[in-house]
């Protein structure tokens, strides 16, 4: 790094921060789970619907062949539907107690607790640059919070600065601190929050 900087005519070094950003699409998180026997209908507003029926077969127990999962329509998720919630698994728990059909979606503040955002971020770009453009070095430290049960606060978080740019010298240290808070999930692209560049200026 040190002969990376030495070679740069110039040295640029940028703090950015980000806030959470809670997800809020226009339809809500929710499904209707219906049994016909033994085997197990969803219709859940996902992004995700082979992943939902993985997800509910692990749970409850049963073969992938029972369970399936229909999508037609999305009113938005944006990431916050790639995964089975909790409203599924109690959906499909209350339609076997029940022997009928169940419809379960959460309510709006529902949605604010429960479906996920894209935690806040604290970041520092050092960048080494030659007056043609050319970069010579990259450093980047990071911070995130993930959940206390999941990982993830600082997934891909740098991944720009690693895989973006043509660079000799780049260097990247991020850290995920574990807070009692809502799940980090996808916002408008898996683990791909917008990092800062040279670019950003």
């Amino acid at each position: 790094m040190k002969k990376g900087f030495a070679e740069a005519d110039v040295v640029l070094e940028q703090t950015y921060h980000t806030s959470s950003e809670l997800h809020t699409p226009m339809e809500l998180h929710g499904c209707v789970a219906k049994w016909d026997g033994d085997s197990l209908s969803i219709w859940e507003s996902t992004q995700g619907v082979y992943a939902v029926q993985a997800r509910v077969a692990d749970v409850l127990q049963l073969p992938l062949s029972k369970v399936r999962v229909i999508n037609r329509y999305m009113g938005g998720a944006f990431g916050s539907k790639l995964q089975a919630g909790k409203y599924t698994i109690i959906a499909a728990l209350l339609a076997k107690r029940t022997a009928s059909p169940v419809k379960l979606f959460l309510t709006r503040e529902e949605t604010f607790l429960d479906a996920g955002n894209r935690p806040p971020a604290h970041m520092t770009i050092r960048a080494g640059v030659k007056k043609d453009g050319t970069l010579t070095a990259l450093e980047f430290t990071g911070l995130r919070h993930g959940r206390c049960l999941s990982a993830g606060g600082t997934s891909l978080m740098d991944w720009l600065i690693r895989d973006l740019y043509a660079c000799p010298n780049v260097r990247c240290e991020t850290t995920d601190v574990y807070i009692n808070a809502g799940p980090a999930r996808p916002f408008r692209a898996p683990g791909h929050p917008r990092a800062p560049g040279p670019w950003s200026r």
